[in-house]
């Protein structure tokens, strides 16, 4: 079974890897809020340092951000996902963000021998606990297939969104809520986007979620 690094523990990825850790999936963890990664610590997951910490000891990484500002921060700033990664993994957004961003991403990704999918979801806070999700995954249909057991996980409706490699970032249609990193309020200070962090680490971002018209299921 793949290890699994979950950036991002806030209202939608708090339930998204709480599934996902409740498959069995070994887990590695981040949040700038280091009181959102203590349920997954006690339930078996290890704490990342930093996203690039996270990355590098995992096979797939997923991220669930508040936008595309965290996602490109968090991707490929300082101690980013980028800079961690190895080659053959596997880099999944969750977030909702701008079509183009995801592309720009997955240049830079390649470069480096990793496979990107992008893969806003719809449901809400709600879905996202109760794994009542709709998975919108753009990308290649063999890293597709390699994942959707872990995609499975968390969510009830996955399928392929586009089946050409270069078609990522489609404008689908997302009910994805906006996280707030583990804070749970509906309003207040983003500690993403303050930039808060522990001492000693690095700034972490959550990437948006990517659109795209539905097609029959994979």
């Amino acid at each position: 079974m793949e290890t699994v690094g979950f950036i991002g523990l806030g209202n939608m990825g708090g339930g998204m890897a709480g599934n996902i850790q409740k498959a069995g999936y070994p887990m590695v963890v981040y949040d700038l809020r280091e009181e959102a990664t203590r349920p997954f610590l006690e339930g078996g997951a290890r704490l990342g340092n930093s996203p690039a910490n996270v990355a590098e000891r995992c096979d797939v990484t997923l991220t669930s951000l508040p936008g595309p500002r965290e996602v490109e921060l968090v991707a490929t700033g300082t101690e980013g996902v980028l800079e961690g990664i190895r080659p053959g993994s596997v880099y999944i957004d969750l977030s909702t963000s701008r079509p183009t961003l995801i592309r720009e991403l997955e240049v830079k990704f390649r470069a480096k021998g990793v496979h990107v999918l992008d893969a806003p979801v719809s449901g809400g806070k709600s879905g996202a606990q109760s794994r009542n999700l709709a998975v919108m995954v753009g990308g290649e249909r063999e890293i597709f297939d390699r994942v959707k057991p872990l995609l499975d996980a968390f969510g009830d409706k996955v399928f392929l969104r586009r089946r050409d490699r270069r078609r990522l970032g489609g404008q689908a249609r997302s009910q994805h809520d906006r996280p707030r990193c583990a804070a749970g309020h509906r309003r207040g200070p983003d500690p993403w986007r303050q930039g808060r962090r522990r001492p000693g680490t690095a700034v972490g971002v959550h990437p948006p979620r990517l659109a795209g018209p539905h097609e029959r299921p994979a």
